[in-house]
């Protein structure tokens, strides 16, 4: 149309000049002013009919990655998101990848890491590098968005409220995060783990909040999203800008053998699924100590508790000793020889109070592969000849295993990661960052599916289990012969569904029902009897 005006106009001007005989000076001018005026369209046109491409986010965090490679994703032009102190920072990223084996997949892992206390990795951020603002609420391991819970904080004046809610308890279903009411995500199914806020504060420079959120599905899930107030749909808050995911879910029977410092690093997701379990264990040992174990005196408790012990514990692997032939064998030792008993039954007895006495006399003692074959060779010393005659005592297996319906791995290959076990449990121990309860569990679960011995593997899980627990001062665990078939249930879970919770329930529900049965035996009996 600016053409079809611009030819009338100069068309009109050559008229206008021809009239007056005076020659069109001014006519290249013009043509100038028409090439100018073209281009100046052709330049408008352009920028209005180009659209704004949107930015694009990638995010990475630091983790050993299984199904994602960092090498392909992350450069020297990344930045990262890392707190100094109580403040956080976006500086150029420094990190390091390293390649470690990693036998759940047969092959080597890349292993990301930070150089500072990174939180976020990601390809690019429009808000310069330095202090980012923040919002006032506390994060640490610890912060999590538990269905039922809110967080409340403010930033830039305006107040915030990050609502949780789901139904269902260790299973959830529809976890919802809420934003002053906003739907922000929501999950169909998360299984025994929580939302957790990683950062709250402003990321992409406009004044308004940004969120970084962990938001597994399962407590052996990583992942991280990324959620930019420059992101957001029309008419709301904030919109997910990037995700990050990865798994460590088991994939082989034994896999989380090879992962044992991952999770029991990962301490924070399954403590709160127990949670309820370890407040009522808790309660129940300091009546137990008080009502029990103090009136009954040191070492009167210790023989009640290794008769006891030992009873269930070779119960459980097919001895026929009632607690009495067992009372009577341990007041007697093999100067009692119970009517109808073999005496391999009597002598595996003895040899389990030998193997309880001398733990309980070296308690002191590090937690590591030594004392592992000490026990085993004290609980198998006068009978493993009998089953296994090329055997020895303490020693591991050199032969592959089978236990019930359960073929375990090369033997080789099982017995390689012992010392990893005893370093990393011990490592836990020292710690004193999971509850004892359940690393004594998780150990019986690593040990029994490694089952490096030729015979005594399960009296001497056992036996160590209680280690840990006698360690921080917590009461034995004696799991009744009777609930043989549901503990061995539990133990099997972890090779058919990859998980160890059910095994660490199991260890709760004993624990609490020993001692219920304690304290209720002990009010009946000191009840007043009338005798007449």
């Amino acid at each position: 149309m600016r053409f079809k005006y611009a030819f009338l106009l100069l068309t009109f001007c050559v008229i206008i000049l021809s009239c007056t005989d005076k020659k069109p000076v001014s006519q290249e001018q013009g043509a100038s002013v028409e090439q100018k005026d073209s281009m100046s369209v052709k330049k408008t046109d352009c920028v209005e009919v180009v659209k704004k491409k949107p930015l694009t986010y990638k995010i990475l965090v630091p983790f050993a990655y299984r199904f994602c490679n960092p090498d392909t994703l992350i450069n020297e032009n990344w930045v990262e998101l890392y707190k100094d102190g109580k403040d956080y920072y976006v500086g150029k990223a420094h990190y390091s990848i390293q390649k470690k084996e990693d036998e759940c997949v047969g092959g080597m892992t890349p292993h990301l890491s930070g150089k500072r206390n990174t939180i976020l990795f990601v390809n690019h951020l429009p808000v310069n590098l330095g202090k980012v603002k923040t919002a006032d609420v506390e994060i640490s391991d610890t912060t999590f968005l538990v269905p039922g819970t809110t967080s409340r904080f403010a930033f830039a004046g305006k107040r915030y409220e990050l609502v949780a809610k789901a139904q269902g308890e260790d299973v959830y279903k529809n976890y919802t995060l809420l934003l002053n009411g906003e739907r922000i995500c929501r999950e169909a199914e998360v299984n025994g783990a929580y939302f957790r806020l990683l950062f709250a504060g402003d990321l992409d420079g406009d004044g308004k909040l940004d969120l970084v959120l962990s938001l597994p599905t399962d407590y052996e899930e990583l992942r991280v999203a990324l959620f930019l107030s420059s992101c957001a749909p029309p008419g709301l808050q904030i919109g997910k800008a990037a995700e990050i995911e990865d798994d460590f879910k088991l994939l082989s029977p034994f896999c989380f053998l090879f992962v044992v410092e991952w999770i029991l690093d990962k301490k924070y997701y399954i403590c709160n699924v127990f949670e309820t379990e370890i407040k009522r264990y808790d309660e129940l040992v300091a009546e137990y100590q008080e009502k029990i174990v103090l009136p009954m005196g040191k070492k009167a408790f210790r023989e009640y508790s290794e008769i006891l012990f030992s009873c269930h514990s070779c119960g459980i692997e097919g001895s026929s000793f009632s607690v009495d032939d067992t009372r009577c064998l341990f007041e007697e030792q093999l100067g009692y020889h119970p009517v109808g008993k073999s005496l391999l039954e009597c002598q595996e007895m003895a040899d389990h109070f030998a193997a309880y006495e001398w733990m309980h006399n070296h308690l002191d003692n590090p937690f590591d592969v030594e004392l592992l074959k000490t026990i085993n060779r004290l609980v198998t010393l006068h009978t493993l000849t009998y089953k296994q005659a090329d055997a020895v005592s303490g020693e591991f297996t050199t032969v592959d295993m089978a236990a019930g319906d359960t073929v375990f791995g090369e033997h080789e290959g099982l017995v390689a990661q012992v010392p990893r076990l005893m370093s990393s449990t011990a490592e836990m121990m020292k710690r004193g960052e999971l509850h004892p309860m359940i690393l004594s569990a998780r150990f019986h679960g690593f040990f029994e599916y490694l089952h490096p011995f030729r015979d005594g593997n399960g009296r001497t899980g056992r036996l160590l289990s209680n280690f840990i627990l006698l360690r921080h001062d917590y009461p034995e665990l004696i799991i009744q012969k009777e609930d043989r078939q549901e503990y061995m249930a539990a133990l099997r879970t972890i090779r058919t569904e990859g998980t160890d919770e059910h095994l660490i329930a199991f260890f709760f529900k004993a624990a609490t029902k020993q001692m219920e049965n304690a304290l209720a035996q002990k009010k009946q009996n000191s009840r007043t009897m009338f005798f007449f």
